[in-house]
């Protein structure tokens, strides 16, 4: 009787789970399966091949809404693909900044989650020096935390306004600015992390930000 090794096993199931994933009435199934918890740890696999196709079968599964709300929930898998973008092989930073482009057009909360992991650095070294289709993922993706950081801004720096009593005194309210000696403050700790992420993006002059 023909034995298989547990490596081949696992090259085969992955191979299984990737043509499984193209079909989409398959992907409910999987999900139920607890498919995403199992795939997370081997993104950051010792073995190229079984990094790349569960990174493959991942992008099949973000394809689906379902899919995408499991993702942003699985604990780590965020930091997982961080370190793919930092230490990946290109195609498999291409493969990493396609699900996070994705992931993060879905979610802010994810946005927030993966600038925590301080991905700046490897996405404008991606945007240089990746493939094709990397490169372009990666100019897209730090375009979208442009524009986060834009409105956060301006939400920061959106002055208050106080009504006050016409000075004629007919009972009519105009708006004036409150004028206050304080700095506005953060609404969270995550978006202070937000502020301090993109400041390695616009100090950076090998950087150009290209428009989706």
């Amino acid at each position: 009787m023909k034995t298989y090794s547990p490596y081949r096993i696992k090259v085969d199931a992955l191979h299984a789970l990737f043509h499984l994933s193209t079909y989409p009435p398959n992907i409910p199934c999987l999900l139920s399966a607890d498919i995403v918890n199992a795939l997370q740890s081997l993104t950051v696999s010792d073995d190229q091949r079984w990094t790349e196709k569960s990174l493959a079968v991942l992008l099949n599964l973000v394809l689906n809404e379902a899919g995408k709300e499991e993702m942003v929930s699985v604990p780590g898998l965020v930091s997982n693909l961080a370190t793919v973008l930092d230490t990946g092989e290109p195609n498999e930073q291409e493969q990493a900044v396609s699900l996070l482009l994705i992931l993060c057009k879905y979610s802010e909360m994810c946005s927030q989650m993966v600038l925590q992991e301080g991905v700046i650095p490897s996405l404008v070294s991606i945007s240089v020096n990746g493939t094709q289709r990397g490169r372009e993922r990666a100019q897209k993706l730090l375009t979208l935390f442009r524009e986060l950081r834009q409105r956060d801004q301006t939400h920061l720096t959106k002055e208050p306004h106080a009504e006050v009593k016409s000075p004629e005194g007919d009972g009519f309210s105009v708006a004036a600015a409150a004028v206050t000696e304080s700095k506005p403050q953060c609404k969270s700790a995550s978006r202070k992390k937000m502020r301090r992420a993109f400041s390695f993006l616009w100090k950076s002059k090998s950087f150009s930000v290209y428009q989706c």
